[in-house]
């Protein structure tokens, strides 16, 4: 390419531009062109840029010319010269018909060429910043910054509008292989647009005598009249800079390590290494704490805090007044630290670190062997605890002391253990656990005791129950008058059980009933004895003692006596007042409730109560009858025809056993007109998805006297308490169906009627309807291994932001040349997508049905509310199958030959 700065003199055309080599005498008579463009030029004074088809090769040494004939209106044309010397008077010089240059002219240097043949790889390219710039124009050097490295000095006369720039690229060990301008160290511009500020650029060495070069800058065209301007560009010294911080750190512990995210002390030290270019010593620090919760400041300290330059500053915590809050477990935190430095209070930019406060791990969970527990004569003996997690999610290691009065038996960690085994002779042991997460400890379990005898150790009872219950409420209810009495017994050496003795005392601990007798029961069974006191002996709302002892066939030694209280639940009491209506009522409406007098428990149970209503005294024929919420004394509305008479009685219910039915009472309801029975919903079907917007909505509808319906209101809202009205819809009509269209979402809908006689029913009960009009995406991922000789397993992953992907379908295409391929197939479908947030992974083993050749892939997925997925333009992705080995021609020389050297 090559630039050209003039302007077109004359008529505005596209002369040819060429270049012409020197014969040694100027411009040769006989022209000898190496390449040639027809370029457009304009009036206006410029760089134009000519661009050649062809590259031109220029050789070093050789004077080259170049020529603009305009041969556009004159026979003999023009050359062009865009600089008005005394060589070419008035910029033009003719030459003759026969094509001979005219040789008086001498060379001129107002043209560039660029792109030739690189004869070797730079090590270091600049580029300029935008197109025009003509960056590199001018190119210079010098020690400007004074640091033993020469920088490069480069000018684009061209940048912005011409305006021109210079732009300084400071020198150093390690400079990258390619350096935009816009990231030059220094960047001076020129004044006005056509200054070509950077035409021309020269270090002119120290010229203020401050020990830095300076660069002397050109700028040819600056004013109105191109008067011209020259720059010198001085150094100024470097300034002082800011210091540095960096290796932060709690407690010891650095950033990137596992125990700055564990930090077990409430008052830690914090630490950073200070570091100043210079090597000023540090003046004044500002360190802080800030909670990661809401950017809550916890803590600083700003003070002078004189440190030479490197060193580790080390700066405790401590709950002084600038505390606002101590340092909790469980919380994290970021340690902040800025500095300034002796040599000009520069401050360093804050850095952070962040922290966590470590929780200790929970306390372990004692499991085996119960506290006071007894055993045979054993040499060894097992305790085991419960694993505990850590907060952080550390290993935990468990300490287990196990001792004797004065002296330990075992104390030793085991880690991740639930259980440790160890050495044992006659006598009492002591055990406790606590947990370490390598950062601290739990706190000690509870301690618990165990005996190990000497010779035949007893069995003992344990879990008593009554009537199959062993804890409180059940067994402080009993409600069987003969309950069953049960135990689990145990024997260290596995004895079978001999004898029991068994017996119920009263409250004052006088004896109802024993049985001792024999009884065989293998250790750790649980044994049953039924009641066989009189029935009467145990009275409804007095408490009972259920005592036990056992022995064994090992030694006939008897257990401790182990006792367990019980009480015999009191029915609740009978409802005795009717509230509303009273009875004997009459003119009672419709739609009344049924209240009643409440009732207490005597063991202070929630009461339930049971309802019953009927038109026949006998209750033959439920009208109706229903359940109370808890200690609630009300039926609820009821639906009732008029001009009857009902009956009605109540029970209640303590949760163990029914009270007596009251009284039966009576009320007679108002004549008149009955109220349509509330509508039975019957579409669209309760709790389904639907993929159209348009719902129609239908019901059943039934009147006492057979008036037909008169009207309906239907009301639809997005929960269920309706306390929200999204749609409603007031309508005379006897049409017992209501079309709408709704948006998607879930919503509620109820209904209710009238009859001829403007008497509304009562609400239906509320149905859902979910509205799902989306469609799927799916998409096939990408098969990263193009050629297989096996069946693949292909994935395809699917989106779905409502009713969510029911099942994704693979389709194929099949190729025999990858060139010509057949209509899509179907290689299966899979019905169950496993879901993770609101995305749908299935997958398929494709076992390549059409045999070997090229395949492309997609999917498509279907909602739940039965959308399907449109096809997508573009496969998913593709592979190949090639199952044939490939073959091997015969080697030569064959195996074996002789072969004669040459």
């Amino acid at each position: 390419k090559v630039s050209i700065y003039g302007n077109d003199t004359g008529t505005v055309n596209t002369p040819t531009t060429m270049i012409c080599a020197d014969d040694g005498t100027g411009l040769p008579d006989t022209p000898s062109i190496l390449v040639s463009a027809n370029v457009y030029y304009g009036t206006t004074w410029t760089w134009y840029d000519i661009e050649f088809t062809t590259q031109p090769i220029l050789s070093a040494g050789v004077t080259y010319w170049l020529v603009v004939q305009d041969t556009s209106t004159a026979a003999n044309g023009q050359i062009w010269a865009f600089k008005g010397s005394d060589v070419y008077p008035g910029g033009i010089r003719a030459y003759q018909s026969s094509g001979v240059w005219t040789q008086n002219a001498t060379q001129d240097m107002m043209f560039r060429v660029y792109g030739q043949p690189a004869t070797a790889t730079p090590n270091i390219t600049l580029a300029g910043a935008q197109t025009g710039d003509k960056f590199g124009y001018s190119v210079s050097g010098g020690n400007i910054t004074g640091d033993t490295y020469n920088d490069i000095v480069v000018g684009a006369p061209g940048n912005s509008s011409g305006k021109g720039a210079v732009y300084v690229f400071n020198g150093s060990a390690g400079l990258p292989s390619s350096i935009p301008a816009l990231d030059a160290n220094y960047t001076n511009y020129g004044e006005m647009a056509g200054d070509n500020f950077g035409f021309a650029v020269e270090g002119g060495g120290d010229v203020n005598n401050d020990n830095y070069d300076d660069v002397i800058v050109g700028a040819p065209y600056y004013g109105t009249s191109d008067n011209g301007k020259v720059y010198v560009l001085t150094t100024v010294a470097l300034m002082n800079h800011p210091p540095e911080v960096s290796n932060l750190g709690v407690q010891g512990y650095l950033d990137g390590t596992s125990g700055i995210l564990n930090i077990t002390n409430h008052t830690p030290t914090f630490n950073y290494t200070y570091t100043d270019p210079e090597g000023d010593a540090q003046s004044w620090r500002n360190v802080s704490v800030y909670n990661i919760t809401g950017g809550q400041l916890i803590w600083y300290n700003n003070t002078t805090d004189s440190q030479p330059s490197p060193s580790n500053v080390i700066v405790p915590f401590n709950c002084d007044s600038t505390a606002t809050a101590a340092l909790q477990d469980n919380c994290t935190y970021y340690f902040n630290v800025t500095c300034n430095d002796t040599g000009s209070n520069k401050w360093c930019i804050v850095v952070s670190v962040k922290f966590h406060m470590n929780t200790p791990p929970p306390t372990p969970t004692l499991i085996s062997p119960v506290d006071g527990a007894t055993f045979a004569e054993t040499t060894t003996q097992t305790v085991s605890w419960e694993l505990v997690t850590d907060m952080e999610g550390s290993t935990i290691t468990y300490w287990c002391k196990i001792y004797k009065p004065i002296s330990n038996v075992d104390n030793q960690t085991h880690t991740e253990n639930t259980f440790f085994e160890f050495s044992v002779s006659p006598g009492t042991y002591y055990w406790h656990v606590e947990a370490n997460d390598s950062y601290e400890n739990s706190s000690w379990s509870g301690i618990r005791s165990f005996t190990i005898s000497s010779g035949n150790a007893a069995p003992t009872a344990s879990n008593l129950g009554v009537q199959g219950f062993t804890t409180p409420p059940d067994i402080l209810n009993i409600t069987v008058h003969t309950p069953d009495l049960n135990y689990t017994y145990t024997d260290p050496e596995e004895n079978s059980q001999s004898r029991r003795n068994v017996s119920v005392y009263d409250s004052s601990w006088n004896l109802l009933w024993g049985d001792n007798s024999s009884q065989s029961a293998a250790s750790g069974s649980n044994v049953v004895v039924p009641y066989g006191g009189a029935p009467t002996d145990l009275v409804d709302g007095n408490d009972y003692y259920f005592n036990v002892t056992c022995n064994d066939t090992g030694s006939n030694k008897w257990c401790i006596v182990v006792s367990v209280k019980f009480h015999m639940n009191k029915p609740p009491g009978v409802p005795t007042t009717p509230v509303l209506p009273n009875n004997g009522d009459t003119e009672v409406s419709t739609t009344t409730d049924l209240n009643w007098t409440s009732v207490t428990d005597a063991e202070g149970s929630d009461i339930t109560y049971y309802w019953y209503i009927d038109d026949n005294e006998d209750f033959s024929s439920l009208f109706d009858n229903g359940t109370t919420p808890i200690n609630t004394n009300t039926s609820g509305a009821l639906y009732l025809l008029s001009g009857t008479t009902y009956y009605w009685r109540v029970r209640a219910w303590d949760g163990y056993e029914y009270g007596a039915n009251s009284t039966t009472w009576n009320f007679t309801t108002k004549a008149g007109n009955n109220l349509p029975d509330p509508p039975t919903l019957t579409g669209p079907g309760n709790n389904t998805w639907n993929n159209s917007a348009t719902i129609n909505f239908t019901w059943s509808y039934f009147d006492p006297e057979d008036n037909p319906q008169n009207g309906f209101n239907i009301t639809i809202s997005n929960n269920s308490d309706f306390s929200i009205i999204n749609y409603t819809e007031n309508m005379t009509s006897s049409n017992h169906y209501y079309e709408r269209t709704i948006e998607n979402g879930t919503w509620y809908w109820k209904v209710k009627v009238n009859d001829t006689n403007n008497a509304w029913s009562m609400w239906s009960e509320w149905r859902i309807i979910k509205i799902d009009t989306g469609k799927s995406e799916s998409d096939v991922d990408d098969i990263l291994i193009y050629w297989h000789k096996e069946p693949v397993e292909i994935t395809a992953n699917s989106t779905d932001d409502r009713s969510g992907v029911k099942n994704v379908t693979l389709y194929y295409y099949y190729s025999a040349d990858n060139n010509s391929w057949d209509t899509p197939h179907i290689f299966g479908t899979n019905n169950t997508p496993k879901k993770i947030n609101n995305n749908w992974t299935v997958s398929w083993l494709f076992s390549f049905p059409k045999g070997e050749g090229y395949y492309r892939f997609y999917s498509v997925a279907i909602d739940n509310a039965s959308n399907t997925e449109d096809p997508p333009a573009v496969n998913d992705t593709e592979c190949g199958y090639d199952k044939t080995s490939p073959s091997i021609s015969p080697l030569n020389p064959t195996d074996g030959s002789i072969v004669r050297n040459k």
